[in-house]
């Protein structure tokens, strides 16, 4: 039905198309936004800002972005609404989760075995509240499924469950929090592919999934359905996985390694499969470190960023394509505080609040407003 404007209906409209482009104008003008925290994963990526604001990149296929739509990856970050104010992201390979500061979880994107926390396995392309989640102090995506860490120690798991990740004793998947078993004081908890690790207190690695390349450690069998300890590292603070291999760094800042090191992801400077952890020359003391699919990063306390591994798509940010066995700085960085990989991209967050991408890029992951991929770091503006 056609509807008919008066001369006051057109006042009024040209009144709201004048707001709409000042607000425009505005938001184009406004200053970019203060990040604290970089999070990525497959092929999304995802900043939180000082604020508890949630933004949102990339591979969009199954509504990961969260903008209400999907099958149209973005290429520029999004404001995720409906969530209120955020404390911490995880991305996974095909959905994202959210920890609001209230410590309740959100989820949306696949939910293909449940990893929203929802029965069925229809995707969400907006955010949901996982139902049964309360008091979280920490969240981890992996392949397709989810981790929450209770503030009181313990660890949650829900999603495919296929390979023993769920941590529950079973090889099943299941949409509602089961609890992993036999574990708890657990201080840090990963996700990665198809397995899932844990830290307690004393600095013990515990880890339970896929192990069919050593990943978890040796001597454990293929599938490993409860929590259990790798005995053959100890002092470990953060852990971190991609295919088929493992990642620590332990309190003396040394960076460990283990599992499949095909295309050099191991990064000790030889070929060679391995469960036993190995130490990674790093030039410097680890802060922190991330694992894509085939390649490793480090973040070293000067600020420095230390990359091996896979380089195909230069996600070594090296400004070549060649893969390498060993690290080796990423020379255009400066002042870095923060890290985190995708599949093939990478993420750094400066200390001025700069954010920072490279790899891979034909899903929009690296937020550049292209889809090209870069083997050398880029400038991203998330507004």
């Amino acid at each position: 039905m056609r509807r008919r404007v008066t001369r006051s209906g057109s006042v009024m409209v040209a009144i709201v198309v004048a707001a709409a482009f000042l607000y425009a104008l505005t938001a184009s003008c406004a200053a970019p936004a203060q990040i604290v925290r970089v999070e990525a994963n497959g092929s999304s990526s995802a900043v939180v800002t000082a604020g508890g604001d949630l933004w949102v990149w990339g591979y969009n296929y199954t509504g990961q972005v969260g903008d209400g739509t999907k099958e149209n990856n973005r290429n520029v970050p999004f404001g995720v609404r409906g969530i209120g104010k955020v404390a911490q992201a995880a991305v996974g390979y095909n959905h994202t989760l959210a920890l609001a500061q209230d410590g309740s979880v959100y989820a949306w994107g696949s939910n293909e075995y449940g990893q929203l926390g929802i029965e069925g396995s229809q995707c969400s392309t907006v955010p949901i509240k996982v139902p049964g989640l309360e008091d979280v102090a920490a969240i981890a995506a992996g392949q397709g499924h989810s981790i929450a860490l209770k503030s009181d120690g313990t660890v949650w798991c829900w999603g495919d469950g296929r390979f023993g990740q769920l941590g529950d004793g079973a090889r099943a998947s299941s949409p509602a929090p089961v609890r992993a078993e036999g574990i708890d004081d657990v201080v840090f908890v990963e996700a990665s592919s198809y397995m899932s690790y844990a830290i307690r207190r004393d600095g013990t690695l515990w880890v339970w999934g896929l192990n069919a390349s050593g990943q978890l450690g040796r001597g454990l069998d293929k599938y490993v359905f409860k929590p259990v300890q790798n005995s053959d590292i100890e002092g470990v603070v953060r852990v971190t996985g991609g295919i088929g291999h493992s990642m620590a760094l332990k309190e003396d800042g040394t960076v460990w390694t283990w599992g499949k090191d095909e295309k050099g992801r191991l990064g000790t400077g030889k070929a060679g499969d391995s469960g036993i952890p190995a130490m990674v020359a790093i030039g410097g003391k680890a802060i922190d470190i991330d694992a894509g699919s085939d390649f490793g990063i480090a973040l070293t306390d000067d600020g420095s960023v230390w990359a091996w591994g896979d380089n195909s798509v230069g996600q070594l940010g090296t400004g070549a394509k060649a893969s390498l066995l060993a690290p080796a700085k990423v020379g255009s960085l400066k002042k870095i505080s923060a890290i985190s990989c995708g599949t093939h991209h990478v993420l750094a967050l400066a200390e001025n609040g700069d954010l920072w991408a490279w790899g891979w890029n034909i899903m929009g992951q690296l937020g550049d407003k292209s889809c090209v991929d870069r083997n050398k770091p880029v400038k991203v503006t998330v507004k």
